[in-house]
């Protein structure tokens, strides 16, 4: 019997250890945060199926939130565009608190530990072989870093493996915030509402009536959010929602990945799942479908027996770029493209056509960034062509976001750690250059 360490209580690093210890081995989970702290305190939108495509029971019906509508306005104002609904139930509003919840109790096998900090990895001859908790070496076959988007255990593996670090502009440094409601004031039709490049900022923000009936703002910038820019935009906020009290349940910071899938995910005795992985939609950074069937993914790689080197794990980064890593960077290089547009593009954006209601279809949940076709393509570039001021960028993003996206199915079949490097290196600047 193997022993298997996860750093962290997220999404993947849970579905992965209940997985894991129904195999046979010995899991043990290290979460820093105390019980009632291990989840962020707000709702997401995921399918209601990814429950039973990580391989865990379904989610009652009576437990299920049907997902509200969303609206993008303009950064002018003066344009929306609003995101399609799916059937009844089939994508969900789910609180962070009771997934980690139905998680837990899934790891039936499963020792969880929190308020346990993992200090630092074991490295002996260059393989991960354990971790540091209170001071105390804690030995495994194999640690699965969850432990999210700031983890600081990649930068510990051995540098020959190539674990990646992200940019600066990889990330959404957010703001978010529940307050309480008058509902006796307007109400937002539909309930969620985002604002692109608001109040000229380089990211969104947004003004939302959950399904609680709480307000929920939420502020994001590109690489870095100013005390005074969450000032700003939240009094434009709390002014244009008249609902929204402004007094707060809780207000908190939180750095939001916003990039396409790791290009290395393995190395001997050690996996990234999750946000560590970088595992979240580039438009919208929810990354818990994603999350969770990786877990499922990391542990049928695993098995009942395994040798832990990065070939015998290679075979779940592969299953993952293969079945839908490959369209997150598609994405990642539309988002870049768009959020380095100038705001009066944006505008025209919205208001030509070359945008439009079906197309938001790609800031949904995670199922629906499958990649455009090529239909999908010269539908927006001859509707580009028709506005002259859209041409070379549109056209410009779409080849680049397709060359990215071929390339990154071109992941090597077979682990080789000299081939993996590469093929991730040249993927790197496909996306950014």
């Amino acid at each position: 019997m193997s022993r298997i360490i996860v750093i962290g209580c997220g999404q993947g690093g849970l579905v992965a250890a209940k997985h894991l210890a129904d195999s046979g081995h010995e899991v043990i989970v290290y979460e820093a945060e105390r019980r009632e702290n291990a989840a962020h305190p707000w709702r997401d939108d995921i399918r209601r199926a990814v429950f039973e495509e990580a391989g865990l029971a379904p989610l009652p019906i009576e437990d299920c939130v049907q997902k509200s509508k969303w609206k993008f306005v303009s950064p002018d104002g003066k344009s929306t565009l609003r995101v399609p609904m799916t059937p009844p139930l089939e994508e969900i509003s789910i609180d962070r608190k009771y997934l980690l919840d139905r998680l837990l109790s899934e790891c039936k096998n499963v020792e969880i530990n929190f308020e346990s900090p993992v200090e630092r990895l074991i490295v002996k001859d260059e393989k991960v072989a354990g971790v540091v908790v209170g001071g105390t070496e804690i030995p495994a076959d194999m640690v699965i870093d969850a432990s999210g988007y700031n983890s600081k255990f990649r930068r510990q593996v051995p540098g020959k493996f190539g674990i990646p670090e992200p940019h600066n502009d990889d990330k959404l440094c957010a703001f978010r915030g529940y307050y309480e409601t008058d509902l006796t004031k307007e109400l937002p039709v539909p309930p969620c509402t985002l604002y692109v490049k608001h109040l000229g900022g380089n990211g969104i923000d947004w003004c939302n009536l959950n399904p609680d009936d709480k307000a929920d703002i939420l502020i994001g910038r590109i690489g870095e959010l100013p005390d005074d820019e969450i000032t700003k935009a939240k009094e434009s906020l709390l002014k244009e929602h008249a609902f929204n009290t402004g007094k707060p349940f809780f207000e908190r910071r939180v750095d939001i990945s916003l990039r396409y899938p790791a290009g290395i995910m393995v190395a001997d005795g050690y996996a990234v799942v999750g946000d560590s992985a970088f595992m979240t939609m580039p438009m919208m950074g929810s990354g818990i479908e994603s999350s969770m069937k990786a877990g499922r993914m990391l542990a049928e790689t695993i098995g009942r027996e395994c040798d832990f080197t990065a070939k015998s794990l290679y075979p779940y980064q592969l299953k993952f770029f293969k079945q839908f890593g490959f369209a997150y960077v598609f994405v990642d290089v539309l988002k870049r493209w768009a959020l380095n547009l100038p705001a009066e593009v944006v505008d025209k954006a919205f208001s030509s056509g070359i945008v439009t209601d079906e197309d938001m279809a790609l800031l949904s949940t995670d199922e629906n960034a499958k990649g455009p076709g090529a239909k999908f393509i010269f539908k927006k570039i001859g509707i580009a062509l028709k506005n002259f001021g859209f041409v070379a960028k549109a056209l410009k993003c779409a080849v680049k976001g397709i060359r990215a996206m071929s390339y990154a199915k071109k992941i090597p079949k077979k682990y080789d750690a000299a081939k993996l490097r590469k093929w991730a290196d040249k993927l790197d600047l496909k996306v950014r250059k």
